[in-house]
């Protein structure tokens, strides 16, 4: 049975090959940010908003040398690529931390699949 992530990945690879843009289509446009539906106030400054840069190769380091659940290490990249206190995801409305891991989940994903042997992918 073909897994389908690993599936789509390949058929990613394969187009972007092909100078086809259909990679770009299903790539999150950064920097993406969220108003908050409840602000939340932490080390003495109010959040109404927040902003998540682009990850890069310090964020993936940061993911791995995170210790603590899974939710622990999501929280820790969240605050890195808002550059904020991790304190302020403890405090987010559960909607808006709702979409907070969204953001993460797209970032784990990514990290994840990159951990895969990418020439694997295309055999």
């Amino acid at each position: 049975m073909a897994c389908p992530v690993k599936e789509a990945l390949k058929e990613a690879i394969e187009e972007a090959s092909k100078g086809s843009s259909k990679t770009d289509e299903t790539v999150r446009e950064w920097p993406v940010t969220i108003a908050l539906t409840a602000p939340v106030e932490v080390g003495g400054h109010k959040y109404t908003k927040l902003t998540f840069r682009s990850p890069c190769g310090r964020d993936w380091v940061r993911a791995e040398q995170a210790t603590g659940s899974k939710l622990e290490k999501m929280h820790a990249v969240l605050a890195s690529l808002a550059e904020v206190p991790e304190e302020v995801f403890l405090e987010l409305d559960h909607r808006d931390h709702l979409k907070c891991l969204e953001i993460a989940r797209d970032f784990f994903s990514a990290y994840e699949l990159a951990l895969l042997d990418p020439v694997s992918l295309l055999s």
